[in-house]
């Protein structure tokens, strides 16, 4: 895995081109797994990383179950000598169709816990990519460097995560 450093070029990720936010897609095939298996699956997946207090929505259509949910993985980086926690926000929407599943995972943001006198903040993942945050000085630098590399393992491992869960078998009563 490349992580950015000086004189690298800027990565730009998987940007939509029209709103400029990271959008994950993926048509993904399950041979030989009934719909209803798949959406246990989603509906599984979608508990695990919903916060506390909140539930994943889950909607029916002719032909496709939709599972929607909003994510989120807890993170700790070292800054100036401490460990700070923060947490990574999403959007995640799973559709269920004919023995295969779309998930779409999108709006992406760092929520950082509040310290002394600053308020807690909620930054888009974007806004280390795309220019708006303009390194002035070293220490500023790294800390864009920070985000990147924090924001490419935590989606990797979280979109691994779902795909693993999508793959895994059904526990179902009497089949343990």
């Amino acid at each position: 895995m490349a992580s950015p450093a000086c004189g690298q070029a800027r990565s730009t990720g998987p940007l939509y081109a029209r709103t400029h936010r990271f959008v994950y897609t993926a048509v993904v095939p399950v041979a030989g797994v009934i719909q209803a298996d798949l959406v246990l699956r989603a509906g599984a997946w979608a508990r695990r990383v919903t916060p506390a207090g909140q539930l994943p929505i889950s909607t029916s259509g002719p032909d496709t179950e939709v599972v929607k949910t909003t994510g989120a993985c807890p993170f700790a980086y070292e800054w100036g000598g401490q460990a700070v926690l923060g947490e990574l926000r999403y959007a995640a929407t799973i559709s269920v169709r004919e023995g295969r599943y779309r998930y779409e995972v999108k709006d992406f943001a760092f929520v950082e816990p509040g310290a002394g006198r600053s308020p807690a903040s909620t930054t888009p993942a974007e806004t280390y990519y795309n220019g708006n945050f303009k390194p002035y000085t070293e220490q500023a630098s790294r800390f864009q460097a920070t985000m990147r590399t924090c924001f490419t393992e935590i989606v990797q491992e979280e979109l691994a995560r779902l795909q693993e869960s999508m793959s895994q078998l059904t526990n179902k009563p009497g089949n343990e």
